[in-house]
């Protein structure tokens, strides 16, 4: 049975959705080698999004981790235990679905690969190395974590020795990478080190490679702009070198997931990664014909026009979206009111206008937009004639022209302009005009 991409994968903040491809390490006569005494381990992917035991799910040992190719997991279970898990392969959806796996062999084991059928391995050999299990369904396995009761601690680890003894990552940062392209990264000067690091005035005390920050870094004649970045360490360290940083006011947060919520719900600047999803944040209604007729609104009308529940026994409308569209009476101050007009809601930095305290009771129908809501009313929203009764000009045209075609028609029957003077008669049911006077009725029965 083939094995699902949504079983195995996660969502990479900044990449999308991937699946990891490990290899479960051990010291081994005092070399860092792959589990030579269980197989399966050697080539295994862990349970993802589409698993009641998503790895990187809340509480779960890899939640908040995606190292890269070549790097290490270590979860210390207990604070008596270590596993360590070495990333091969990082996988996106076509690759898992028509791929062959020879990331396993390459590391020096094969797991259950191409062994479940043969006494040899052969580097990627495709009868049981492909990364959906087409072939062989224990190919490559999913390992689970059952670790209910159990605390653990989780590190991101360069150094196999220290994450097979679950010791934590020295840390030593000289780079800072983008949150969202790991391609991007910076070298650290003394100072810009000491005020990500430090304790101090004006300085955030990172202390791990995963949290996270919004800053604006100088580069020498230019600057990059403000990204979400987290420290790195590699040598040799590469990519041009920041000078000075200035942070947001917000700090740090435990890593870029994290700040990358904070930023969406808790303010108006783009996110991290990606294209910031549209806000919702009505405080105005707007009629649909004159977009100068605006209307505060209080926060019980609010809740009524985009809640979902019931207010005073009435069902609210459910809106959420500014192009949705209703008919109502609003109350403006005492007895006033607006009148039966068609509305949708706006957002204003500054709303204007009076406040509506409560619209006509009752339900409206909602609309998708203005012109749906127009269109299904006899008389349109902003005027004009009502739908179904076409306007004076719309009539005449129609019925010239069926007088064209009328006189098309008969032309081709007479062989000529079908004109009778002197009161003849032509062939067409009958139907007689007079020169120079308009076209008579029909005499025959045949009229158009």
């Amino acid at each position: 049975m083939a094995l699902s991409f949504n079983s195995v994968m996660t969502n990479i903040p900044g990449v999308g959705e991937r699946a990891y491809l490990f290899s479960l390490y051990r010291m081994q006569g005092g070399v860092c080698l792959p589990n030579l005494a269980n197989t399966d381990m050697q080539c295994m992917y862990l349970a993802g999004v589409g698993s009641t035991n998503d790895s990187w799910g809340p509480g779960f040992p890899f939640e908040g981790l995606y190292p890269n190719v070549g790097q290490f997991i270590s979860v210390t279970v207990g604070g008596q235990y270590s596993q360590c898990y070495k990333v091969l392969e990082i996988l996106d959806e076509a690759t898992f679905m028509t791929g062959t796996c020879v990331s396993c062999y390459n590391n020096g084991y094969a797991g259950n690969c191409s062994d479940a059928f043969l006494p040899y391995s052969v580097p990627g050999d495709p009868n049981g190395c492909l990364y959906n299990n087409t072939i062989n369904s224990q190919g490559v396995v999913v390992g689970v974590f059952n670790l209910a009761g159990l605390s653990f601690v989780s590190h991101i680890q360069t150094d196999c020795s220290n994450c097979t003894q679950g010791l934590p990552p020295v840390f030593e940062p000289n780079m800072v990478v983008n949150c969202c392209d790991a391609t991007e990264t910076y070298q650290l000067s003394s100072v810009v080190l000491d005020t990500i690091t430090g304790t101090g005035v004006n300085q955030i005390g990172v202390t791990n490679f995963t949290q996270a920050f919004r800053a604006d870094l100088y580069i020498g004649g230019a600057t990059t702009g403000y990204k979400c970045f987290h420290l790195k360490e590699d040598y040799p360290p590469f990519g041009p070198m920041a000078y000075t940083i200035d942070f947001d006011a917000f700090g740090k947060r435990d890593d870029c997931t994290l700040l990358n919520d904070h930023i969406i719900n808790n303010t108006k600047l783009p996110p991290c990664c990606g294209t910031p999803p549209p806000r919702f944040e009505p405080n105005v209604l707007v009629n649909c014909c004159d977009p100068t007729e605006s209307y505060q609104l209080t926060s019980a009308l609010i809740e009524h026009i985009t809640g979902t529940g019931i207010t005073l026994g009435v069902n609210q409308l459910g809106i959420n979206t500014f192009t949705q569209a209703f008919r109502a009476d609003l109350s403006i101050i005492g007895s006033t009111t607006t009148g039966y007009k068609c509305w949708h809601l706006g957002e204003e930095s500054q709303p204007f206008g009076p406040t509506a305290y409560q619209g006509a009771p009752g339900s409206p129908t909602v609309y998708d937009t203005c012109t749906l809501l127009s269109n299904s009313m006899n008389t349109p929203c902003c005027g004009g004639e009502p739908i179904g009764c076409p306007p004076p000009f719309t009539k005449l045209a129609k019925l010239t022209s069926k007088l064209d075609k009328f006189k098309a028609w008969k032309n081709k029957s007479l062989g000529g302009d079908g004109i009778i003077t002197g009161g003849g008669k032509s062939g067409f049911g009958g139907t007689t005009r007079r020169s120079g006077s308009p076209q008579g009725g029909s005499s025959g029965g045949g009229g158009y």
